[in-house]
């Protein structure tokens, strides 16, 4: 699912377009082991910020319109008396792309990232500093499941 919330309100869930999934363009439903050939994965690692699948999406194109979705929410919610509390929820590489504009750290280190489905990633913004990564795919138990591997 791709929605966000504000705590505390009456206010729905909205389902938003720009929390969507990186897009697979012709990819999309088709096996990795058809789609990843020695080739393509040359050309990934040679420019992982700017490669996109056949019709689809670059890391670059998804960071984006996530870091202009957040940038939005900052304006539309903004209050000077009280901090404003929203909850996102996204996807993997959506999320990844977002953690690496906040972050500005190298593309390629986006694919080294690893989410697990639940996990729990918060960021803040301070006005005076900019965003923050609070924590990074924690569970509520602070256990990952890669972590009994």
């Amino acid at each position: 699912s791709n929605g966000m919330m504000t705590i505390k309100s009456k206010i729905p869930i909205e389902q938003r377009e720009e929390l969507l999934e990186i897009d697979q363009g012709q990819w999309a439903g088709r096996r990795r082991d058809e789609i990843y050939t020695q080739d393509v994965l040359a050309q990934i690692e040679a420019d992982p910020w700017e490669f996109k699948a056949p019709g689809g999406e670059s890391q670059k194109d998804v960071e984006i319109r996530l870091m202009n979705f957040m940038e939005t929410l900052l304006t539309k919610h903004k209050r000077s008396d009280k901090a404003v509390v929203i909850g996102l929820f996204s996807h993997g590489m959506a999320l990844r792309c977002l953690l690496r504009g906040i972050l500005k750290s190298d593309p390629a280190m986006t694919w080294k990232l690893q989410t697990t489905n639940c996990g729990i990633t918060e960021i803040w913004h301070d006005p005076r500093v900019g965003w923050r990564v609070i924590r990074f795919n924690q569970y509520p138990d602070n256990s990952l499941p890669h972590s009994k591997l």
